[in-house]
């Protein structure tokens, strides 16, 4: 081990182990290369981050927090080193304790004994010491210190130093065989083609606006043996597949890399910015972002080229966007309607003047010829008559024939028409119909009509499922953390385990494959995440499934509009059972139960927020009225005649199912309670700590809102007042200075499919 010789003013002891101070623009990982490099004089070695340090009286001059790493450096370095700085000694270290027990370790040298070490240091020797032994197991670590070619016999005393006690040579032998024994040999498969990432990331810009950037990132293996030692590639030898995910941790880095940076340059730039830049200017910082980075290049993975296909705002944002365009195009075409029409009137004035003028030169001539035509008009007259009198008896003739000929045609034509199926009828009409869009000037397609033509197309397919999930904490961990090592050791830092996170998420796969295989083969099946609701289009014929948590249902129930919710209840996920309560097993038979029309259903009350625009928000559990920080919120709430103006933390608007969770906290500890089923039309809502002063009062502090009646609430928030449903602050109605909201039972309901397990009574 390298120690230094400390002044006389270090605390405990005369040597320590080397190490720098963490500039300010500097990473701690590079510090460690910088320290290393600057006082060793090495640079490509083995580098291990080891422990931080940070109990308060290590050092009883200032609160020092030390990050220790240890680097495993060839003895010949080592020796030049302290050959040419007699401040540096190299130490054998010795610990009293065996195998990876732990504890202090102690520094010896042939000249100077055993050294005085300052502060914890000793404690650290003990630490590096444990975790050389603990990885001698599982990894080669101990080769670091050997040169390129070596004897066996030097790796024995490697081996030996580290472990504190004597191996026999046949044993020794036998255990690095593991290299090529297939019990015990490990293979990696690490792809070296090209790697195609899709990303739909979600950002903030400058002025607060919500953007949606979604493109693409490409990236290769670069250096498979840097790789391999930063990701388990490893293959079961049995299967001949990947034991783990690999690749699903490198896109979850590369994706989260791919997120800072984008996120980075969203927040710094307005949304009309951003918008009207394009792709070009975004894609270019993503591009730029992993040049500069480095740390997937330190990881040997390279990154052949980022592409950003499209930049789009909420749909709020984007529909107030739209309108000052429309409206000028809109003008635009007034104007030019207006334009065209004047234009008309000019040329049928000009067109009319010319035929008159016309018109008085003709008669003119004609006079001139009266004389001579008196002669032969009567003659003219007779032959013309009795030529019109042959062209008609002619005309008449063919138009009997086109007709009867037009009858005929009509009469097959409709007797083939008579057994196409509606539908067929439907497009054969709509394909008519667009034929002759190019002489329509202006067609109007009200919702009902678009409704019933969708629903009638919608009718003819066959069912949709469409399976709601969301992220499992193992795959945040994941995302969070890049390996599963590194997620390990998190949690086995805060005293918990991950694989009793990881059997939580392999139990909720497992619903979930489970449940697409329960779905007939002649059905289309739809996957959207929990975040990604509020942007997913529901058909009136889709089946729902939640899988995961009771809270599923709740955050996709104001999406629907009476489509049938079956709420699948994975093993081990930790859920109370109360919305997703159908097993995994019954899946199946419930589809078919809901195909006919017999499936046990429970109707559950929803309310709904609607404000003077007819912007309308639902909720099954609760809706939240007041400031987005749940500070002190200004309103006129009133109800059954009742009004008073309020300062409260917002009022809170519960059905019987939310009535189990926020609501009934606020029950308990304001003593007023309340008793709801989930089925009754019935919400009760409650003033969070109303205070009362010559202003406000606090009278009405809860009561009940039944079928037919309504709750107003008149805003007096200058900024930052809000409405959310169901925990989803995200998708929100603004409730800022005199904005009214009604609030009421909801016409809709969720229709939640109960499972075959339960004895519900028929509904």
């Amino acid at each position: 081990m390298l120690m230094v010789r400390k002044d006389a003013n270090t605390v405990g002891g005369d040597w320590a182990i080397p190490g720098g101070f963490v500039h300010m623009e500097e990473a701690i990982e590079d510090t460690a290369k910088r320290v290393l490099r600057e006082k060793v004089g090495v640079i490509e070695v083995y580098l291990e981050q080891l422990f931080t340090y940070g109990a308060p009286d290590r050092d009883p001059r200032e609160r020092v927090i030390s990050v220790t790493h240890f680097a495993l450096v060839p003895f010949e370095n080592l020796s030049r080193l302290v050959k040419a700085n007699k401040e540096l000694t190299l130490a054998q270290v010795h610990t009293d304790w065996k195998d990876d027990t732990g504890a202090s370790a102690r520094a010896l040298t042939g000249t100077l004994g055993e050294l005085s070490l300052a502060f914890d240091h000793a404690y650290i020797l003990g630490d590096v010491v444990k975790r050389l032994r603990g990885k001698l197991d599982y990894t080669s670590v101990a080769l670091e210190l050997l040169p390129p070619v070596f004897t066996l016999r030097q790796a024995q005393e490697i081996y030996e130093a580290i472990l504190d006690r004597p191996l026999t040579k046949p044993a020794f032998s036998k255990g690095l065989s593991f290299w090529f024994l297939p019990a015990r040999t490990s293979l990696s498969e690490i792809p070296m083609d090209d790697r195609t990432l899709p990303f739909l990331l979600k950002g903030q810009s400058r002025d607060y606006q919500d953007l949606t950037v979604q493109g693409s990132i490409i990236w290769r293996v670069a250096n498979a043996e840097v790789l391999g030692d930063r990701i388990d590639f490893t293959i079961d030898l049995k299967k001949g597949l990947l034991m783990g995910q690999p690749i699903d941790q490198i896109n979850d880095q590369i994706g989260s890399l791919g997120r800072r940076y984008i996120s980075a340059y969203v927040k710094s730039n307005t949304v009309r910015d951003l918008l009207e830049a394009g792709v070009e200017p975004l894609q270019l910082a993503l591009r730029n972002g992993f040049a500069e980075d480095g740390t997937m290049a330190a990881m040997g993975v390279e990154i052949v080229g980022v592409g950003v296909d499209d930049v789009s705002p909420s749909s709020a944002l984007a529909r107030a966007l739209q309108t000052p365009t429309f409206e000028d195009l809109q003008q635009r075409a007034d104007e030019a309607t207006f334009a065209r029409r004047a234009l008309a009137v000019e040329k049928e004035r000009a067109i009319a003047e010319n035929e008159l003028s016309t018109k008085i030169e003709l008669e003119t001539q004609r006079k001139q010829l009266i004389a001579r035509e008196d002669e032969n008009a009567r003659f003219q007259a007779e032959a013309q008559a009795a030529a019109l009198k042959i062209d008609a008896n002619a005309e008449a003739g063919r138009i009997r024939t086109i007709d009867q000929a037009r009858t005929d045609m009509e009469k097959e034509r409709m007797a083939v028409y008579a057994d196409l199926p509606p539908m067929v009828m439907f497009a054969m009409a709509a394909q008519e119909f667009a034929g002759k869009l190019q002489n329509i000037d202006n067609l109007t397609v009200t919702p009902d009509m678009l409704s019933n033509v969708i629903g009638q197309v919608m009718s003819s397919l066959a069912p949709r499922v469409v399976l709601v999930t969301r992220q499992s904490e193992y795959q945040a961990l994941l995302a969070a953390h890049g390996t599963r090592g590194q997620a390990a050791f998190f949690l086995r830092s805060r005293d918990q385990d991950i694989d009793e996170v990881e059997a939580v998420h392999t139990a909720l796969q497992s619903a979930i494959q489970q449940t697409k295989a329960a779905v007939p083969n002649d059905w289309s099946v739809a996957s959207v995440e929990r975040d990604d609701l509020d942007r997913f289009l529901f058909t009136e014929n889709d089946i729902v499934m939640a899988i995961g948590q009771d809270g599923l249902v709740a955050n996709l129930a104001k999406y629907c509009s009476g489509q049938p919710v079956i709420g699948v209840m994975p093993g081990q996920s930790g859920s109370e059972g109360i919305l997703t309560r159908v097993l995994p097993g019954e899946v199946a038979p419930l589809l078919r139960l809901i195909e006919n029309n017999d499936a046990p259903i429970e109707r559950r009350t929803m309310v709904s927020a609607r404000a003077g625009g007819g912007e309308t928000l639902c909720a099954l559990n609760e809706l939240f009225i007041g400031h987005c920080s749940h500070q002190s919120a200004r309103y006129f709430i009133r109800t059954a005649g009742q009004e008073e103006y309020q300062s409260s933390s917002g009022v809170i608007v519960s059905t019987g199912t939310g009535a189990t969770g926020w609501a009934k906290s606020i029950m308990t500890s304001t003593h007023q309670m309340f008793e709801i089923l989930p089925t009754d039309p019935t919400a009760l809502y409650f003033a969070r700590e109303p205070w009362p002063s010559h202003l406000s009062g606090c009278e009405m502090r809860a009561g009940a809102i039944r079928e037919g009646s309504v709750l107003q609430m008149t805003s007096r928030i200058n900024d930052g007042g809000v409405i959310f449903a169901d925990g989803i602050e995200q998708d929100f109605m603004r409730f800022d200075w005199g904005r009214r909201v009604t609030i009421s039972i909801a016409d809709k309901t969720l229709n939640l499919v109960s499972g075959l397990h339960e004895n519900l009574p028929a509904h």
